[in-house]
């Protein structure tokens, strides 16, 4: 995950009003000496801190605002036995990237509840829920992508450097002085 994205989640996050998410916007930039953690260790955390339904639809919420697929793809992959999160998830789906649509609909999980999404799916994912083929092959996609995003672990040294004092590189740029 790179620092932009991580920023954006991060902003949207402390958007919110929940302070649970709150305190997880403090995890994203978390070190573990010279590591960073990644989709693998936050999604650990959404699971060991978020425990009420209401905290992880206003993730869900975030996520969407921030509008990259691999956090909400992670985020489906952490909730597929939360009813009433993928319920939230089917009811946001019109505004939801075709990537993402496709992976609620190949989800059995999500297929009692699916009825709330039909009007709102774009028509490359109402293609899938009247072939069964497609959708198989579909979940087979995503649930790989989805284990090998949550994979990525704090394991590789990071070579960013998060103690930037943003001001003084602003003036630093602005002015010319750069060391």
């Amino acid at each position: 995950m790179d620092l932009p994205l991580r920023q954006q989640i991060r902003d949207a996050l402390l958007r919110t009003t929940v302070p649970a998410l709150h305190a997880f916007a403090e995890v994203i930039f978390e070190r573990e000496g010279d590591r960073i953690a990644c989709w693998g260790n936050l999604a650990d955390y959404v699971l060991a801190h978020l425990d009420r339904d209401d905290d992880r639809i206003a993730l869900w919420r975030a996520l969407v605002d921030v509008g990259d697929c691999r956090p909400l793809l992670v985020f489906l992959d952490l909730n597929r036995n939360r009813p009433s999160v993928l319920r939230a998830a089917l009811e946001d789906v019109a505004g939801l990237p075709l990537t993402i649509q496709r992976a609620l609909v190949s989800m059995p999980e999500a297929e009692p509840q699916l009825e709330v999404a039909l009007p709102l799916l774009s028509a490359g994912a109402l293609e899938l829920v009247t072939d069964a083929d497609a959708r198989a092959r579909d979940r087979v996609l995503y649930e790989s992508h989805m284990a090998s995003l949550r994979a990525h672990r704090a394991a590789a040294p990071c070579s960013l450097s998060l103690d930037i004092n943003f001001s003084e590189a602003t003036e630093a740029l602005t002015s010319g002085d750069l060391p």
